[in-house]
């Protein structure tokens, strides 16, 4: 190389980063706002064109390939997304966003031990990201750590008390652990972000109802349906506090309303059933009844109501046994339905069924049943017929 040439590559190598380069800079600064801003409104197709771009002349860029799988998820391409994030986090381990959204996708495809692999990640580099402890706690639960999702919900609403997610995980875990107080806590914390949160309605409703006070029920599912006037869930919901409120009309026009909305819906099917057997509308009640196992094979409060009614009509006690033992398949924890069935079988004069299974409710049954001295004097009765039975 001659002196001179190397003089100009020198001075070359010393000048500042181009015009050229500069402007591809910026563009990609604002193909990125752009992108963001599309993904916002929804417009997943239009963030992925320009975050493809971006992409085109500064291919190892993280945050462009973290914001294009987020759009890849919006569109559902988990596939793609997956390889944008893994690509994202190739470039730079410690992307956020792409451990975050990664951890997501996992749990989405039920991988909770990656999933928390992912999260924890996240809450390393960034501790007070909420929704990673909302990850977390929802791929726990997946693996039946619901002390630990209450651990890192509690986390979440620390860090964010805005969260509304977390705050309606949280509530439907209290719910099911009965804990009635903190679910409705949880609940109110949720409807003071967000007014218009069908789901808190519903789930004081369901609250309601569980603490017996079906009439108010019917209010807070009122207020829901309002909201979301499409949801067959809170039809049904509301027919089932309509029927315990003993207000039967309605229970029934929710049901059907239901029933529009999801033509299989099994539960609408058993809370008409159920208030056309307390008009006394047997037919229309055996009709629901037969609807509802139509929909549902494994709904076992139907096979109870349709054995309730077979039972009180002669000449059908075999069918109303074979309900009973249906219901019993799927769920032998029923101790009423022993009795049931128990009482049956002393009707047919078979003392050995009726011993079995009327021993069988007593050993399940509570000491506060009410039901517990008239199944013992029952089951007494039977012995003496098996007894006698045997010694035919």
């Amino acid at each position: 190389m001659s002196r001179a040439l190397a003089i100009v590559v020198s001075l070359v190598l010393l000048l500042p980063p181009s015009a050229s380069a500069q402007e591809t800079a910026a563009d990609a600064a604002t193909l990125a706002r752009r992108a963001a801003d599309r993904l916002a409104r929804g417009d997943a197709d239009g963030a992925i064109d320009d975050y493809s771009s971006i992409l085109q002349s500064q291919p190892g860029d993280a945050a462009a390939l973290a914001g294009r799988a987020m759009a890849y998820q919006k569109r559902r391409g988990l596939d793609e997304a997956l390889l944008d994030l893994d690509a994202a986090i190739k470039a730079d381990p410690n992307q956020v966003d792409a451990l975050r959204s990664k951890a997501a996708i996992e749990l989405a495809r039920n991988q909770p031990d990656a999933a928390i692999q992912d999260a924890e990640a996240v809450i390393h580099l960034s501790p007070a990201d909420s929704v990673a402890y909302e990850i977390r706690a929802r791929a726990r639960l997946a693996k039946g750590d619901r002390q630990g999702a209450l651990d890192d919900l509690a986390e979440a609403v620390r860090h964010d008390g805005r969260h509304v997610d977390a705050y309606q995980l949280r509530a439907g875990l209290y719910f099911d652990m009965g804990k009635f107080d903190q679910a409705a806590a949880d609940v109110g914390n949720a409807l003071a972000i967000d007014a218009n949160a069908s789901w808190g309605y519903a789930l004081r409703a369901r609250i309601d109802l569980a603490t017996h006070a079906p009439d108010h029920a019917v209010g807070e599912v009122t207020r829901a349906i309002h909201l979301d006037p499409h949801d067959a869930g809170l039809f049904v919901l509301r027919a089932q506090a309509n029927l315990e409120a003993g207000l039967l009309g309605q229970a029934i026009d929710d049901g059907a309303q239901a029933l529009r909305l999801d033509p299989r819906n099994a539960s609408a099917h058993l809370y008409r059933a159920q208030a056309y057997t307390r008009r006394s509308e047997r037919s229309e009640a055996f009709a629901e009844y037969n609807a509802a196992i139509g929909a549902d094979p494994k709904l076992t409060q139907a096979y109870v109501g349709r054995a309730d009614l077979h039972a009180h009509f002669p000449g059908q006690t075999d069918a109303a046994i074979d309900d009973y033992t249906h219901a019993l398949q799927l769920d032998s924890g029923l101790y009423a339905v022993y009795a049931n069935r128990g009482y049956l079988y002393l009707g047919k004069q078979n003392g050995q069924g009726a011993v079995a299974d009327l021993t069988k409710a007593l050993e399940l049954a509570p000491a506060t049943w009410s039901r517990r001295g008239e199944a013992q004097r029952l089951l007494d009765e039977a012995k003496v017929l098996a007894q006698k039975s045997q010694s035919k």
